[in-house]
């Protein structure tokens, strides 16, 4: 018997190599092409050899990723035969699937072959985000916009619209940011542009220290518990205000933020990251922020607070940017993913879930709460302040507008010269 070419098929996610897949079952139950080894091991009667399905040259051969429906494992024993295939190879059968939950909401691959299984306005979300991904990925390709995008769109976040039209020109010419930069690496890195201007060439005015206030453990997260960083995030504030209060630091620029540990089970990370400019900032100073902050009846969990000095320019521009930027959303479910699902896809629904939740919980954790706060000398409002003022740097906007109007004085100029020529 001659054949064509073998090519494996490989089930995403999954281990089949002791479960006979449906698909098999169903060329068993079928009129399909025969096995191989059924062909081998049949009764050799002359009416049962010439009632079997016997393949061209033309034809296929597939190994299936399982064991043999009778049991016996043996290398390249296990296949289906198919054809005929001018093309000299094997189309891959894609695994069916039930329901949006039992997919991989990080494989953007296996969303799209079964974007079916997501809602209409979900999959008007999905074909623009791919759009965007292959077409129009300027500003977009350089942080984790992509990679966050997906599970939001699946996990039907409320303001998924808004972040999957990010940058669309929208509005008077120019692109409309969707404001959601804790999700959205793009307008992160917007949101970074104002302390950037505010704080160039500060360096030298001050002393500038990284402080991050931290804890050794986790919280569990979901929709019902989801005020519960806001109370880690305002101690650690009020611990920095206490020392600004009492002159021992001259200001503070924090950025409060959110850190997933595990996805499941669901566990949080609440923590904050501040720029503080002092004459100095000795370890009895990081005691007595680890101490406020720990007395605060609702913190159950112990302050770790790490303190570096900011001392060259690059490292002071790279603080002020690290301060605002979007969280990580897939690294935390690949782990989960790999952790339960590499094996068994049926724990696909229990992955997905948390997901959804820590989507919600995030979304009611930021309402009600400045995630960014000014003190001191690095307060606008201040007379102490050292950077530079509002009316000295242009806003996002402003920038945009320029841009919009300069476009739209090039388009008249052209329409004047056409008008004199005529």
């Amino acid at each position: 018997m001659l054949i064509s070419k073998v090519m494996k098929i490989a089930m995403p996610g999954s281990n089949s190599a002791d479960v006979p897949t449906v698909a098999t079952q169903k060329y068993l139950h079928s009129g399909r092409p025969a096995l191989l080894d059924e062909i081998r091991n049949a009764p050799l009667s002359p009416k049962s050899i010439l009632s079997q399905s016997i393949p061209s040259s033309s034809d296929s051969c597939v190994p299936l990723p399982g064991a043999r429906l009778d049991g016996i494992k043996s290398l390249g024993s296990n296949y289906i035969l198919r054809g005929p295939n001018t093309r000299g190879e094997a189309e891959p059968v894609a695994p069916k699937f039930a329901s949006l939950e039992d997919l991989n909401w990080i494989d953007w691959d296996e969303v799209l072959e079964n974007k079916r299984l997501l809602n209409q306005g979900h999959r008007i979300l999905l074909g623009i985000a791919e759009k965007k991904k292959d077409f129009f990925p300027e500003g977009f390709e350089c942080g984790n916009y992509f990679d966050n995008l997906l599970p939001i769109i699946c996990g039907g976040y409320a303001k998924a619209d808004k972040i999957v039209y990010c940058g669309n020109n929208n509005l008077k010419g120019y692109k409309v940011p969707c404001d959601q930069w804790t999700l959205c690496s793009k307008c992160a890195y917007v949101e970074g542009i104002d302390p950037s201007e505010a704080f160039d060439g500060t360096f030298g005015k001050d002393n500038f220290y990284h402080v991050t206030l931290g804890f050794d453990d986790d919280i569990p997260f979901d929709i019902t518990t989801s005020g519960d960083p806001k109370i880690y995030w305002k101690a650690n504030e009020t611990a920095l205000r206490h020392l600004l209060n009492n002159d021992l630091i001259r200001g503070a620029y924090i950025s409060h933020e959110l850190k997933i540990r595990s996805l499941v089970p669901l566990q949080v990370n609440p923590h904050s990251h501040a720029i503080v400019t002092a004459s100095a900032f000795p370890p009895e100073l990081n005691d007595a922020l680890g101490e406020m902050i720990s007395e605060v009846a609702s913190v159950g969990l112990i302050p770790s607070i790490e303190v570096k000095l900011i001392d060259s320019k690059e490292y002071h521009k790279k603080c002020i940017r690290y301060l605002t930027k979007a969280i990580e959303l897939k690294e935390p479910y690949e782990t989960a993913w790999q952790k339960l699902c590499a094996l068994d896809r049926s724990h696909a629904k229990e992955v997905n879930l948390a997901m959804r939740n820590f989507l919600d919980a995030f979304g009611a954790a930021g309402s009600g709460i400045n995630k960014r706060v000014y003190m001191g000398n690095l307060m606008s409002q201040s007379k102490s302040f050292i950077g530079v003022p509002a009316k000295g740097r242009p806003s996002v906007i402003k920038r945009e507008e320029y841009k919009a109007s300069k476009a739209k004085g090039k388009r008249g100029k052209r329409k004047k010269v056409k008008a004199t020529r005529r």
